[in-house]
């Protein structure tokens, strides 16, 4: 799935799905969100009717594991050291 994605630019919604499911996991960290609490913290807020739908931040986690972003591990999902470095990158933006 993640090779698919970077032949091509997905679109903005999935984009800002994936976005905030990210910075939510990087919020929360240390602690281990479990697959559906993380739907429901990135969904409690719908920018928009129809955005953040549970199955949208399903595909967002399953892209960001192909990506390297964030790693699954039984129910929980947690970003990888490599979000977390970029997170402290961006920190002060």
């Amino acid at each position: 799935m993640a090779a698919a994605s970077q032949s091509r630019r997905p679109d903005e919604k999935f984009i800002q799905a994936e976005r905030r499911t990210l910075f939510e996991l990087l919020d929360r960290f240390p602690a281990q969100l479990r697959l559906d609490d993380l739907a429901g913290r990135v969904t409690r807020f719908k920018a928009e009717p129809g955005f953040g739908d549970t199955e949208e931040v399903r595909e967002s986690v399953a892209e960001l594991v192909g990506f390297g972003l964030v790693s699954r591990h039984g129910l929980f999902v947690i970003p990888t050291p490599a979000a977390l470095h970029f997170d402290l990158l961006i920190e002060g933006y």
